[in-house]
């Protein structure tokens, strides 16, 4: 395959267990890691899950990286360490799980060029800094088991690892964008990396952008305990398992009639409103469940795909391997997971780069297998250079001077251009009245919703209409000039309109394209329509994201998952490409495939399907969701082992550790307690343990109240002050970002007409008449702003 773009960036990998998914990213982009545990090995080479003797964990996150093992107790080995340390470019500890004597500060202080990443469960700072996170814990405490939860039911964790996974790719973006300002500045970076605060941006984010099932809503006025929102995609019964169903628009309830022959029971006109549908949904329940179950998946999958239907088999994370689209994409590849022959199924990599995939190249390494390699070449390489390739002043943000061209909708699309405007880069969101975003359609043109205001805060907006020929040469001139094009529309519709990435890469070498689509660019899905909950079903998290003891419980419609995560993965690949530019004077083409970025964040669990051929029998943690005193109040505990066993006795006064009698005593003791003063009780005894939160929680949170996580943003034409996140973690130099509003549709287009395509007032005006461009009269944001403050 083509050089991949961090070729010669050299990472170190000091962290252990939950750390290591953040610089395997960075491997599968190229970048040397080098992990460095002591001599008796890290803990997670025996975290489960295990096969005989052997971590299937360890082998899913630390692919692709070399290992190399220290004695700090040896002067050899400490000053290989140092030397390794000056030759390296970002590098990643958790100080609460130290492989070395040596805190991530004294690293930094040592070698200011460096990029050091400090990544801990809650962050350095704050009265929660020494508490424990774990995937279970945290989602309690970011609100997404309160979003999953289905009324009459007990919150509800995700499946274990999507938290801390999310929370890890947010992170290594961070690095990325940091290491990509030292390249301006010659300056390095020290982050506090805290994986709460990373998990409420990249999971389900409360304060950002939501799907358009939340109509626009801010989320702290909804009781998410008290929603259902099955009937929006439901799930049906068929021949051989399940399917769901995701029928929105008006076309393709005609398409279902049709496909079922026209019921009488359905032939009410009205019903072709979405609001209509829902008020009769027991009513179209029955019809449609009994004409689906009289055939298998396959039947429906083939027949739905015919009549223009938007269907999907709920499948298990076993079924998932059989899947045509998947093996024709290479999206799992066979690797060794010792030296004796046995191999597992990994995910392959996240992400394509040149239309070849960046995935899995080597195994995750034997204990110190690289030591002898790694001394070789450092006697062969000089110190890494500490002097500036830009030249831009050293308070710049990382991407201040870059242009990004927004072609994205719904989620994906304006998260991508937001995590580059956030961080200084000009995006020009390019849209058309005509054909809104998704989540344009929920408001009139001349205001603005919650779910936009935090999509599109930093934005300028370019009313241009692309199926006009002049609208075509407008946006090729800007392509021109540009850095980076962004678009998660179907796949096909770019070439359609005659912008593909041929044809811009003529206009510009340099350019950067990013797509993203649910299934990916090419393979038999490659057409199919991208609705979440089909990707959530067709990849197997449908089938886990649910209450097992119910046929109708499952629970992930309130969830955007993997919306926020396949941007930041987009994001963080597109940065990749524009480091290689920097080199070469050559861009390149980004392609991330919703579906693969769960397969992705699944891996270990369908590592471990590969190997044992029963996905049932994948270990789950050992959680339990205990109510506590008040109305409604929750509590998640996770006993990782038997020490945690112990401890949660010990604060019980249980005199036993037996699961049952534990368990009985908890619920009793929780009973009696406050959320919050049996999760403080807990933690300080070192029992892993989280309120479920609601989103008002999250707003008095004394952690995040402490590290100022939120901040007001002002958004006019609508919802006011907002809290909003600020940046995606705490820079130690980074200057803070702006949080400017989000523009309305074409606010932005004359200003853009006439300074970046040097129109004159008359071409603008002309071009306006012939709708060309599109204008929005209202004053400007900056204006707006003014006035409020």
């Amino acid at each position: 395959m083509p050089k991949l773009p961090l070729t010669g960036l050299r990472v170190l990998d000091l962290t252990d267990g939950r750390g290591e998914l953040a610089p395997r990213l960075l491997g599968d982009l190229g970048a040397d890691v080098i992990r460095v545990e002591t001599a008796q090995g890290s803990s997670s080479r025996t975290a489960l899950p295990m096969w005989r003797d052997r971590s299937i964990s360890y082998a899913v996150h630390n692919a692709n990286k070399r290992a190399i093992a220290l004695d700090a107790d040896t002067t050899e080995d400490v000053e290989f360490f140092w030397d390794l340390v000056g030759r390296s470019d970002i590098i990643f500890q958790q100080p609460d799980a130290p492989l070395i004597p040596v805190s991530p500060e004294e690293i930094a202080a040592a070698h200011p060029h460096l990029i050091v990443v400090a990544l801990t469960d809650f962050g350095l700072t704050g009265p929660r800094r020494d508490w424990i996170g774990t995937d279970a814990v945290l989602g309690a405490l970011i609100g997404v088991s309160v979003q999953s939860r289905l009324p009459g039911q007990e919150p509800l964790s995700p499946p274990n690892g999507i938290v801390t996974e999310s929370a890890a790719v947010l992170t290594a973006w961070s690095a990325l964008a940091a290491y990509y300002r030292r390249l301006g500045t010659g300056r390095g970076e020290f982050i506090d990396a805290s994986t709460y605060e990373a998990a409420i941006q990249s999971v389900d984010p409360l304060f950002g952008i939501r799907g358009t099932a939340s109509g626009g809503r801010p989320p702290w006025e909804e009781e998410y305990e008290q929603q259902d929102t099955r009937h929006l995609y439901p799930i049906f019964r068929c021949k051989d398992g399940y399917v769901r169903m995701c029928v929105l628009a008006t076309r393709q309830w005609e398409s279902l009639l049709s496909w079922m022959g026209s019921p009488p029971e359905l032939a009410d006109p009205e019903l072709g409103s979405l609001v209509a549908r829902q008020q009769a949904r027991d009513l179209i329940d029955t019809v449609v469940g009994g004409f689906l179950r009289t055939r298998t998946a396959t039947e429906l999958e083939t027949e739905a795909e015919r009549f223009g239907v938007p269907l999907a088999r709920v499948q298990t994370p076993a079924q998932v391997f059989d899947c045509e689209q998947f093996g024709t994409r290479r999206a799992f590849v066979r690797t060794p997971l010792d030296d004796n022959g046995q191999t597992i199924a990994l995910a392959n990599g996240f992400v394509e780069f040149d239309g070849e995939r960046a995935g899995i190249r080597r195994r995750a390494p034997q204990h110190d297998e690289h030591r002898a390699e790694v001394l070789r070449e450092l006697a062969d390489i000089d110190k890494r250079p500490t002097d500036s390739q830009g030249g831009g002043p050293p308070g710049a943000l990382p991407f201040a001077g870059l242009r990004v061209l927004d072609l994205g909708v719904i989620v994906v699309g304006a998260e991508i251009g937001r995590l580059f405007a956030d961080l200084g880069a000009e995006v020009i969101k390019v849209e058309n009245r005509n054909f809104p975003d998704g989540s344009r359609q929920v408001a009139p043109a001349d205001t603005m919703t919650v779910s936009l205001a935090y999509g599109h805060r930093n934005k300028q907006s370019l009313g241009l209409n692309l199926r006009d020929p002049r609208g075509i040469e407008l946006f090729e001139e800007l392509v021109r000039g540009s850095d980076v094009v962004v678009s998660n529309f179907k796949p096909g519709t770019m070439a359609a309109l005659g912008l593909d990435y041929e044809r811009l890469r003529t206009l510009n070498p340099g350019i950067v394209v990013a797509d993203s689509s649910a299934f990916g660019p090419t393979g038999p899905w490659s057409e199919r329509m991208g609705y979440g909950p089909l990707v959530r079903a067709a990849t197997g998290l449908t089938s886990l994201w649910r209450y097992p003891e119910l046929e109708d419980g499952y629970a992930d419609t309130s969830t955007i998952y993997p919306d926020n995560v396949s941007a930041i993965i987009s994001a963080i690949t597109v940065l990749a490409a524009l480091i290689k530019r920097n080199g070469d004077g050559i861009g390149a083409r980004v392609s991330v495939s919703q579906a693969e970025t769960i397969l992705a964040q699944l891996s270990s669990r369908f590592a471990f399907a590969s190997i044992s051929g029963d996905d049932c029998a994948y270990p789950s943690p050992d959680v339990h969701v205990l109510q506590c005193a008040g109305r409604d109040q929750w509590c998640v505990v996770e006993l990782r082992d038997p020490r945690d066993s112990a401890k949660l006795a010990e604060v019980l006064g249980c005199r036993t550790t037996e699961r049952a009698a534990l368990v009985n005593t908890a619920i009793n003791w929780f009973a009696h307690h406050p959320a919050s003063e049996a999760m403080s009780t807990l933690q300080d005894a070192g029992v892993p343990c989280g309120v479920v939160q609601r989103p008002t929680d999250l707003m008095r949170d004394p952690q995040l109240l402490d590290r100022q996580f939120l901040r007001p943003v002002y958004q006019p034409h609508g919802p006011g002050v907002l809290p909003a996140t600020g940046a995606p973690a705490r820079f130690a130099s980074l200057p803070q970002i702006d949080l400017l509003p989000a523009p309305l549709q074409g606010q932005d287009t004359r200003t853009i007409c006439r300074d970046v395509l040097r129109l004159s007032e008359a071409q603008i005006d002309e071009a306006a008449r012939a709708g060309v461009i599109q204008l929005c009269d209202s004053r400007s944001r900056t204006d707006e702003s003014q006035d409020h403050e």
